[in-house]
C-alpha cells in the first residue's frame, strides 16, 4: 500500500512525500518533526493507493447538507472531509487535507456526485444528463412514431 506524508507549513505551503510502506513514512515525520518543529502547522498521513480507495462506512448516505457544506468522503483520507476552492482551478474543490480534486472518480462515485456539474446526482443515476439523454431518445421515438402512423394513413 502506498502512503502519502502530508507537511503542511504555517506559511501555506504543503508538500506530499510517497512512501510504499508505514515504517519509512514514520521515521521521515520523526525527523521532519525535529528539523522542522517551528515551521509545520499539520502533519497527516494518506493513503495513495488509486488501486484500492477507503470506502464508506456502512449506512454512508451523501445528504444534501454535507453537499451545502461541502462536506465530501474522501477515499484517501478516509473520513468526511471540507473540499474547498483555490484561486487557479475555480471550478474544482480539493480536499483539505490531501488536496485530490472532487473530479477523480471514486470521489464522484462514493458521494454520487454528477460527473458535469458536480451536483448531487439524481437517484444516483448518474446525472441529470443521463436523465435528460433518456427523455429526450423516449420523446424522439413517440415522435417517430407519429410520423410512420401519419404516413400510413396518407397512403
Amino acid at each position: 500500500m502506498k502512503i502519502g506524508v502530508i507537511i503542511k507549513t504555517h506559511d501555506g505551503l504543503w508538500s506530499v512525500t510517497r512512501f510504499l510502506d508505514s515504517d519509512t513514512a514514520r521515521i521521515f515525520i520523526r525527523m521532519c518533526s525535529i528539523q522542522l518543529s517551528d515551521q509545520i502547522k499539520s502533519i497527516d498521513i494518506v493513503q495513495l493507493d488509486p488501486c484500492n480507495p477507503i470506502q464508506p462506512p456502512e449506512g454512508f448516505e451523501p445528504t444534501y447538507t454535507n453537499f451545502k457544506d461541502h462536506k465530501y468522503w474522501c477515499p484517501w483520507c478516509g473520513e468526511l472531509r471540507y473540499f474547498g476552492t483555490s484561486p487557479e482551478y475555480r471550478d474544482y474543490r480539493f480536499c483539505s487535507t490531501c488536496h485530490i480534486s472532487d473530479a477523480d472518480y471514486h470521489i464522484r462515485r462514493f458521494n454520487k456526485l454528477d460527473s458535469r456539474s458536480g451536483m448531487p446526482s439524481v437517484k444516483a443515476t448518474g446525472g441529470g444528463e443521463k436523465l435528460n439523454r433518456k427523455i429526450r431518445k423516449q420523446k424522439r421515438r413517440e415522435k417517430l412514431a407519429k410520423r410512420i402512423v401519419i404516413d400510413e394513413e396518407n397512403e
